[in-house]
């Protein structure tokens, strides 16, 4: 069977469960048929690749994965979802002459939401609002406010209100996804590991940094569990990295390692070729989000 989209998926499954052992080939083995191309030729083409044993089947997932990977891309979404809400906040507030965006990092971090908050209160003085800000701000209390003064104007407040409410909305969607995947996560942890999962914890305590995408739960954990070895060890691996691993690729390649080391080898071609900051054009989950170019991660 050729894999079309999402199509293919339906009927897959229906005939795995019906006792037939389907082979699933990527379109770029089967895009060679001459002639004008037609569903009953492709039909016939691949039957005739597959009778010479030219087609060679694609890496699967099994069904915990595949629940996990559901959940997974569902968590970017809103992740993706509250990034463009941050942008039309700082659109917003840029239009009005508010550079909140230039005097604070994070527009949705401690500072940045105690004045957001005040803000949409009705507080309008540059030397308040500046006050609200965190003692750890690089920026000083002068020069914030200064990025304080604008025209306060009543469409774009509306909207800076209503993007707020939306990116507060998807950050408790995200919380429960993460809730999700961590019952998932916890209850496929192999019987005999579950007593001695406190007892074999990582070994060198490791600072990883973590952001507002990162996920909620102890990752660091789950993945030693599953793996058996600690890839916070590895330097530039957060916790992004380790949850979109353990998600998309799990321990169903081990053996073999061949989905591993296919992403980490195009990882450091990208990075010799300088292509990185381009489009992931494979379709691989892993490929983004993993450092470029890191020959030390390689079994």
């Amino acid at each position: 069977m050729e894999s079309t989209g999402s199509y293919w998926q339906t009927l897959f499954h229906a005939l795995q469960k019906a006792g037939f052992e389907v082979i699933l080939v990527q379109g770029n083995q089967t895009k060679n048929a001459q002639g004008k191309k037609t569903d009953i030729l492709d039909c016939m083409w691949i039957q005739k690749l597959h009778s010479l044993g030219l087609l060679s089947s694609s890496f699967l997932l099994s069904d915990y994965l595949q629940t996990l990977r559901t959940h997974y891309s569902h968590r970017e979404h809103l992740v993706e979802q509250t990034a463009m809400y941050i942008n039309k906040m700082q659109k917003a507030l840029r239009l009005m002459n508010i550079r909140l965006d230039v005097a604070i990092r994070d527009l949705t971090g401690k500072s940045g939401r105690a004045i957001l908050d005040a803000i949409l209160a009705g507080y309008r003085d540059p030397v308040y609002l500046a006050s609200l800000a965190h003692f750890r701000v690089k920026k000083n209390k002068e020069e914030i406010a200064a990025a304080l003064h604008g025209n306060w104007r009543e469409d774009l407040l509306f909207e800076l209100r209503s993007c707020l409410t939306f990116y507060d909305a998807y950050k408790k969607e995200i919380l429960v996804c993460d809730q999700k995947i961590e019952s998932i996560m916890t209850a496929y942890i192999p019987e005999t590991d579950v007593l001695t999962l406190a007892n074999k914890a990582p070994e060198k305590p490791v600072r990883k940094q973590v952001n507002r995408n990162s996920p909620s739960f102890n990752v660091r954990q789950l993945a030693f569990s599953h793996l058996k070895t600690d890839l916070f060890q590895i330097p530039s691996v957060s916790h992004s990295v380790v949850l979109c691993l353990l998600c998309n690729m799990g321990t169903d390649s081990k053996p073999p390692l061949n989905p591993y080391c296919s992403v980490l080898a195009a990882s450091i071609i990208l990075q010799k070729k300088k292509a990185w900051p381009k489009m992931n054009r494979s379709g691989n989950r892993c490929l983004p989000v993993l450092p470029p170019g890191r020959p030390a991660i390689v079994p």
